[in-house]
């Protein structure tokens, strides 16, 4: 886990506002028309939910306009019990201004999906001496996207094919104790892929 956050502070300093492009204005006017991502988060929830974790992030947009895009995103638990376990979310971004460290707020719905699997097992039994076999199984999970999410945060160009970004995404939910508020702050950087707006 410290590994992670050495990553996230690292990142962090890095999407400090560049000057030589907050002079020139026409590095930020464009946005691509697709953003892949990469970073870290970490994810912790208070109420009746008490919970925390490191995760690993990954990210796509597509860019409806220069201030709109929409965004699918998958939070790997790298920690969790299960072979393969995390949250995927959809979100839509309103980015404001064009300055050099732009701003922006997503909105959105979040879900989470586990996978667990066990192989093949053979023992004697104890009682009558004969041979016997548990079969291997997997089990995959998904859940609808009904948490609702709600986020701000600041990206910054630090070169021509690169982005830094850094956001706090809360999430809700509401569960047999009462309501369950979880917490994502997360550094990632993006690569634009395609011709700007």
């Amino acid at each position: 886990m410290a590994r992670i956050t050495g990553w996230l502070v690292a990142l962090a300093v890095l999407a400090g506002p560049s000057p030589a492009l907050a002079q020139d204005s026409s590095a930020v006017t464009g946005r691509p028309r697709v953003e892949v991502g990469v970073g870290g988060s970490w994810f912790f929830s208070g109420g009746t939910m008490p919970y925390q974790a490191g995760m690993i992030d990954t990210r796509v947009g597509v860019n409806l306009s220069r201030s709109w895009s929409v965004e699918g995103l998958v939070h790997f638990m790298p920690e969790a019990e299960a072979d393969l376990a995390g949250f995927y979310r959809a979100q839509l971004v309103w980015r404001i201004g064009r300055r050099g460290v732009q701003p922006f707020l997503t909105v959105g719905g979040a879900g989470e999906f586990a996978k667990y699997s066990r192989p093949e097992y053979r023992y004697t039994d104890y009682y009558t001496g004969e041979p016997r076999i548990v079969a291997a199984w997997t089990d995959f999970s998904i859940t609808a996207p009904y948490y609702p999410t709600a986020g701000i945060g600041f990206e910054t160009i630090v070169a021509s094919h690169l982005a830094v970004r850094a956001e706090l995404t809360a999430a809700f939910a509401v569960n047999d104790y009462g309501l369950a508020v979880a917490f994502l702050p997360a550094v990632s950087v993006s690569i634009p892929i395609g011709r700007g707006w």
